[in-house]
């Protein structure tokens, strides 16, 4: 009987971002590829903010009114365009302003737990595996001792360089999660030694597993013809991943060797980062020599990695750094500053060359050596270590051997029928229902809902706020309902003799309250109940949307909170009957993609 898996992550690929966690995914993948059961409980961020409510209660309102959707079989979809074709819940994870640690996990926690401990009734996992600790380990850790089952961790978070020296709250709930977990992996030996370091604990305390590499950087031949003075660079044009001495350093390998080039395969953050990268490359006389492509799914990295000359590496710090891992599986030397990758490339020189430091100059050289040693860097013998160490089968390989120890050591504790282990798969919908979507921050609902699938978005009803004076833009979906939230709040104002502005509240207020007292005071006592106007006049606009929906006919749509203000606004209409969807605009990407997959 196959080991059943519950697997958390809130880095794991979806519609808006289908790279981030493709490690974890490909992990997942490899994992089934060698027989484990797995279903996966990923996150979204419910933002809590605004003025309607308290932060804090509006989180515990937030999480009970969920709880009914979210441990339902209907929370997992499995959607086939981006992830690992396992089931996966979005789980809304609500996220505050300079929120604590322990706050940061409690937000992840009060929906984990309970569909986890709900989904356990359906399907009955044995193990849990967090990917990061904080704070996916650390809410899954809960799960873990709610249902008494083991917990493995896998970290990666290359952030831990500035949060775990820096805090120690951080540090105390890191040291706890090592001490309950059943298994800590951190990626790299030189990751390790860092966090044991920034912890004050002994490496021993972890072990390393490395992320695989997938199969597709394996599967191709290496003769095809390659451009030798072509470098290549994959992954985020920003500053972090070192950009800017990527640019510099082509500039000054040209200076010795004009015939290289450049080409980066990735996106930029913003476009007006997208521009800053153009105009530097301009500026350092670059701009023939370096291609900007956009990116590309693994099969179109592979093929790119296959036809280069080296990979340029030039990030100033990762955990492990995986796309050296795939250049090298697909026989491309790498020249890569000293940022924690050694043990991938390594110090012989046969796999590529690391530079002495994380600056341009350092850099340069290591590529003028690659390029210098073209017959060392032999495109087979590049593929086969990367083979031996990091292939996707090999890792889950040894994951599993992992998980059966964890298992062997806790077997005399673990309580599991066997015998009642049935798959309980997510029924697909016979048909896709659009809910109605709450987002009365204007802002925040048109980025949720731009980055959706176009023919998704446009069967969409969307309830927000109107728009401010002279910003008239209008979210890209299919109908808008728009509701003046502060229409009553300033009718009451107006209606009492006072101005609505904050100029006239800053310069007026005191003359006003010197003239006319009462008036005032009424005034002030207006403007204390803003918030419950606000909510009041959401409320009664979510109903109002909810009840046209029915009387349409037909089954009513669901309602789906975009941010805590949204869900707040929706409890009324919950409490006469409306139900929310189990999840945000993740989940409801995830629906389509698998009911379009389908054919439903």
């Amino acid at each position: 009987m196959s080991l059943r898996l519950l697997v958390v992550a809130r880095w794991y690929p979806s519609h808006d971002d289908p790279g981030r966690g493709s490690f974890v995914a490909d992990l997942v993948q490899a994992l089934a590829a060698e027989g484990v059961d797995i279903m996966v409980a990923s996150f979204e961020d419910v933002p809590v903010r605004g003025s309607i409510s308290a932060a804090g209660q509006r989180v515990a309102r937030a999480a009970r009114s969920w709880v009914p959707e979210i441990t339902a079989p209907d929370a997992l979809n499995r959607p086939v365009g981006w992830g690992a074709g396992v089931p996966v819940a979005r789980l809304p994870a609500f996220r505050t302003a300079n929120e604590s640690v322990e706050r940061w996990v409690s937000g992840h926690a009060s929906l984990l737990v309970p569909f986890g401990v709900a989904l356990h009734g359906r399907w009955p996992f044995e193990l849990i595996h967090a990917h990061t600790g904080l704070p996916d380990g650390l809410a899954a850790l809960d799960l873990a001792r709610a249902l008494g089952l083991p917990l493995v961790v896998t970290e990666h978070d290359s952030s831990l360089r500035r949060r775990l020296p820096s805090s120690t709250e951080a540090r105390s709930a890191y040291r706890n999660l090592l001490r309950r977990a059943d298994a800590m992996f951190a990626v790299s030996e030189h990751f390790r030694t860092l966090l044991a370091g920034w912890l004050g604990l002994p490496e021993g305390v972890m072990d390393v597993l490395a992320n695989p590499v997938p199969a597709v950087f394996f599967d191709h031949p290496l003769d095809e013809p390659r451009d030798p003075e072509e470098l290549l660079y994959v992954g985020a044009r920003k500053a972090s991943k070192g950009v800017p001495v990527l640019l510099e350093a082509l500039a000054l390998v040209r200076a010795d060797r004009p015939e290289v080039h450049l080409r980066l395969i990735g996106r930029s953050e913003t476009p007006q980062d997208e521009a800053r990268w153009q105009d530097m490359a301009g500026a350092l006389g670059l701009a023939e020599s370096v291609s900007f492509d956009p990116p590309r799914d693994r099969t179109g990295v592979a093929a790119a990695m296959r036809r280069a000359g080296a990979f340029m590496h030039p990030s100033p710090f990762e955990s492990f750094g995986l796309v050296a891992a795939e250049a090298l599986a697909c026989g491309l030397p790498v020249a890569t500053t000293r940022s924690g990758i050694e043990e991938i490339v390594g110090r012989s020189g046969e796999l590529g060359e690391v530079a002495s430091g994380t600056d341009a100059e350092s850099l340069a050289d290591a590529v003028l050596r690659v390029l210098d040693a073209r017959a060392v860097h032999e495109p087979q013998r590049l593929r086969e270590y990367a083979r031996e160490h990091f292939a996707a089968k090999t890792i889950a390989r040894r994951t599993v051997a992992r998980y059966r120890e964890v298992l062997d050591a806790r077997a005399s504790r673990l309580v599991v029928d066997r015998g009642t282990m049935t798959r309980t798969e997510p029924s697909l919908r016979s048909r896709f229902q659009a809910p109605i979507v709450l987002g009365f921050n204007r802002t925040l609902a048109g980025r949720r809902i731009a980055v959706l699938p176009r023919s998704l978005a446009d069967g969409l009803i969307l309830v927000t706020d109107v728009a401010p004076e002279g910003r008239a833009s209008r979210p890209s979906v299919g109908h808008v309902i728009e509701v003046d939230l502060l229409a009553a709040y300033r009718a009451n104002l107006a209606a009492a003799g006072g101005g609505t502005t904050a100029k006239w509240d800053r310069l007026q207020r005191a003359w006003h309250f010197l003239l006319s007292p009462r008036a005032a005071l009424r005034r002030r006592r207006i403007r204390r109940s803003r918030e419950a106007m606000l909510l009041t006049a959401a409320e009664r606009a979510v109903i109002d949307a909810w009840r046209a929906a029915q009387s349409e006919g037909g089954k009513p749509p669901r309602l789906m909170p975009i941010d805590g203000n949204d869900l707040a606004a929706a409890e009324a209409a919950i409490s006469l009957g409306a139900r929310l969807t189990p999840g945000s605009t993740r989940w409801l990407a995830d629906l389509w993609d698998e009911t379009k997959a389908s054919g439903s």
